[in-house]
């Protein structure tokens, strides 16, 4: 009868304890959701700056081609503003 009383006991420390694994797994769904959620919030964000952010991009690339060019054109017209106040007269 002893032996009875052991298992028993044993018995009920195992569901002890599956209960106490049930709750730590239950916590660990919620802060997976969490996580979750998370992580799909920050890519319907990314999504939509996704389009301002190429749309940067695209200008910065094209000031780096603007701003050499710029300069050719300010020179060129500065050499020209020089040039002609030196030759002609008004």
């Amino acid at each position: 009868m002893n032996d009875r009383r052991e298992q028993d006991a044993a018995i009920a420390d195992l569901h002890r304890r599956l209960d106490e694994h049930e709750k730590l797994m239950r916590a660990q769904d919620d802060l997976m959701r969490e996580v979750r959620d998370t992580v799909l919030a920050t890519l319907i964000v990314d999504a939509a700056h996704k389009a301002a952010l190429e749309e940067m991009i695209l200008l910065w690339r094209g000031s780096k081609i603007m701003v050499p060019a710029l300069v050719v054109v300010v020179g060129a017209l500065w050499g020209s503003y020089a040039w002609i106040k030196d030759h002609i007269r008004l």
